[in-house]
């Protein structure tokens, strides 16, 4: 009876907590999923996300692909040789097995309404991993089982060996990989933001200019992040109307984190005083003239777009140069032309409206940039930054904001013929 109390107690104090967090979540914007836009396919296309992104381990592509579904081939292995095995393995595979189809049914249903990352995955990494060790064990187990004369008993533990070998020497080559300097950017397809910040905090003055031109627009967050929120110099992003109002009195150290190709084609160009390489990135140092921010970006974005015709972050960047030229029918047709980068411009102007509403300006624009970034297009995320530079005293920026919200707008309303 007391134990029947005691379990009673625990779960209405675990109801009571459920409760409140429901209370406090209806609070919060809502999409429910559109389960018409459900199917086998969206479920399929979850299961095959954790079979080729959690074992990622950066080799060549043309064995990188094998290895993944070497892997999930053996992983079925452990999962039916746990089944097989009765008893407690049997339970535990039950276990792994209705978490991961849950898990995946469950993000498959949001995915019908919401972007999903495949970092929202990563949470299923132990038992993925736990049944392919548990399909290795059995493999191993089967070849110990054989029953031959010994050399050639010797030879069959050796080719059923020699696979577990590789498979566990790839995932330790992931691991290598996921922590060596040269090898990060590439496993994470990150800039190197750590050593760009202790170069940045060596080199730059308090009177130069950091601008940001990154593909996702992570750079000042993660920047901000190192510096301790203590930048030793103003930072900006390429695509922050605030820039244009800057008025230069130092260099200025452009940080580009496109693709390679971008990085390496703009750093090969004549003009720079200093080119400094990290991995996934290229810091360019432009020494102080008396050529305007505006124009000096105006230059910049000439040579990334002679070095990758019709890249769309380089587009985006084209159209906030038209944007602060003034020019807002072209400003409109460029945000337009790059459409949707990533499908989360709304969450993130949520989120900037949210660290405004607390007073974190900061936090607030690296949030709506992100916005910006993801979907250009969008007239909310330009009425936000009119009204938030009408505050700061930016009224021509304001204004340019405005109008380019309401030409997105009425393009939007605007039937097709």
């Amino acid at each position: 009876m007391r134990l029947l109390i005691q379990a009673l107690g625990a779960l209405v104090c675990v109801g009571l907590v459920a409760l409140a967090m429901l209370m406090d979540l209806r609070q919060l914007h809502q999409t429910l999923p559109d389960l018409a836009q459900f199917s086998p396919g969206k479920l399929a296309a979850i299961m095959v996300s954790i079979a080729n992104w959690i074992p990622h381990f950066n080799g060549d592509k043309s064995l990188e692909y094998p290895m993944q579904i070497s892997l999930f081939v053996i992983s079925i292995l452990g999962l039916y040789a746990a089944v097989k095995a009765g008893g407690r393995p049997r339970r535990s595979a039950a276990l792994f097995g209705l978490f991961l189809l849950i898990t995946s049914t469950l993000l498959a249903l949001i995915s019908t309404t919401t972007f999903i990352l495949q970092r929202y995955l990563l949470f299923l990494a132990p038992l993925y991993f736990l049944l392919i060790s548990n399909g290795l064990v059995t493999l191993l187990d089967k070849a110990s089982e054989i029953q031959l004369r010994p050399v050639a008993h010797k030879i069959a533990q050796s080719v059923v060996a020699l696979p577990v070998t590789v498979i566990i020497g790839t995932l330790l080559l992931g691991a290598f990989n996921h922590i060596a300097f040269n090898s990060y950017s590439v496993v994470t397809d990150r800039p190197d933001y750590r050593s760009i910040a202790a170069y940045l905090s060596d080199k730059v003055k308090s009177e130069d200019t950091v601008v940001i031109i990154d593909d996702p627009s992570h750079g000042t967050t993660v920047l901000n992040f190192y510096w301790q929120g203590v930048a030793p110099a103003a930072v900006y992003d390429a695509r922050d109307p605030r820039l244009f109002q800057r008025e230069l009195q130092g260099d200025i150290y452009w940080v580009v984190g496109l693709k390679p190709a971008v990085n390496e084609g703009v750093a090969n160009n004549s003009g720079w005083a200093e080119v400094k390489n990290v991995p996934g990135a290229v810091v360019l140092k432009e020494n102080h003239t008396s050529v305007t921010i505006l124009d000096r970006l105006d230059h910049m974005v000439s040579q990334l777009e002679t070095t990758q015709p019709g890249y769309l972050t380089v587009l985006s960047l084209r159209g906030s140069v038209y944007q602060a030229q003034g020019n807002i029918q072209e400003a409109v047709r460029a945000y337009q032309g790059v459409g949707t980068a990533i499908p989360l411009g709304a969450e993130h102007l949520r989120t900037a409206e949210g660290f405004e509403a607390i007073g974190e300006t900061d936090k607030a624009w690296q949030e709506a940039i992100l916005s910006k970034f993801d979907q250009p297009a969008r007239p909310e995320i330009h009425r936000w930054m009119a009204e938030m530079l009408s505050q700061m005293g930016m009224e021509a920026e304001s204004r340019r904001e405005s109008e380019i919200a309401d030409a997105l707008q009425d393009s939007h309303s605007t039937p097709k013929r």
